[in-house]
């Protein structure tokens, strides 16, 4: 409370930070804080007041802290978790002036289904990605999440060392997915079955370990941090939750009309005769692996566009997010 005190000795334009138990992301979950009621809003000059659980949470800690027994300082500590998430306080600092809006609760979407509902409609794009491959061709990929990763490594680096817009990074991100998939097809497809699987896993262990390892690049471990919502010149921000969804679910809907007229095409219908009879097509006089191949690419580029979100939602790229 000192060290909150402190700061609130000086005007901020719009400081806040949180306290919870576990994690806490202000970009992406303000919004739920807000609307939720659990939170405190402190003007510039203003003393911090004491709230009563916090007394309780000091005495249980102060015990557990001090008793003996390991059964008693085991039940104390699970009831300081519960004090602690029963409140998880959010501390927001605002000068006069400023006005933090509460948009999840004017959406009338609950905040606790915001978070789910995004993650699944971009999940959707990388799932329907690796369908055309999966469900359509019959090859089976351990490798996919490459791409998605790819993508988001573009919009990472370009949007936090350059400051590139919106646009450029969702080219750049499915274009370098595209590249890398047509590159991983020339040798995965060299293969079959068990082979094909194994190699598509090997590829995949190799983006993750540049990832891992260059670190002047992608910061290895620490990953990129600091990814600001993407700006299209519209009169509302997407740093509001409800507001990144729709932005998420229009590209979940671009991505599900291409590839679904893709699979209805002759194309489309080719590559599920691949996956029931490769002789037979071949016998046919079709170019198996040219279809295979095709497919291939397509998927790739079809999960870097899912990455792309998947680091504007996050506002952060690990390699984490190559391992899904």
């Amino acid at each position: 409370r000192a060290m909150l005190q402190q700061l609130m000795s000086g005007t901020y334009e719009a400081i806040y930070f949180a306290i919870e138990f576990d994690s806490f992301d202000p970009a992406r979950n303000l919004d739920f804080w807000l609307s939720s009621g659990a939170f405190h809003i402190w003007r510039p000059g203003q003393t911090i007041p004491a709230t009563p659980w916090e007394a309780s949470l000091d005495k249980l800690m102060t015990e557990q802290s001090t008793t003996l027994d390991p059964q008693r300082r085991r039940q104390l500590f699970a009831d300081a978790q519960r004090v602690l998430r029963d409140h998880e306080p959010v501390v927001v600092f605002a000068a006069p002036k400023v006005k933090i809006a509460t948009s999840a609760r004017v959406s009338g979407v609950s905040p606790s289904l915001l978070a789910p509902l995004t993650q699944a409609v971009i999940y959707a794009i990388l799932a329907m990605s690796l369908d055309i491959i999966l469900g359509y061709t019959g090859l089976a990929s351990l490798g996919h999440a490459a791409y998605l990763g790819l993508g988001a490594y573009s919009v990472g680096i370009l949007a936090t060392k350059y400051g590139a817009p919106f646009w450029v990074t969702l080219v750049v991100g499915i274009l370098i997915a595209t590249a890398v998939a047509a590159i991983f097809g020339l040798v995965a497809l060299r293969a079959t079955g068990v082979y094909f699987l194994m190699i598509t896993l090997a590829l995949g262990m190799v983006v993750w370990g540049l990832a891992h390892r260059w670190v002047s690049l992608t910061q290895g471990d620490n990953g990129i941090s600091g990814v600001p919502r993407p700006e299209l010149g519209l009169p509302w921000s997407f740093n509001k939750g409800i507001a990144f969804y729709y932005l998420a679910f229009i590209a979940f809907l671009l991505a599900f009309l291409i590839l679904r007229t893709i699979v209805r095409s002759p194309f489309g219908q080719t590559l599920v005769g691949i996956r029931e009879s490769e002789s037979r097509m071949r016998t046919l006089g079709y170019h198996v692996w040219l279809h295979k191949y095709l497919g291939f690419v397509i998927a790739g580029g079809v999960g870097g566009f899912a990455g792309v979100f998947w680091a504007y939602y996050n506002g952060f790229v690990s390699p984490a997010d190559l391992e899904l």
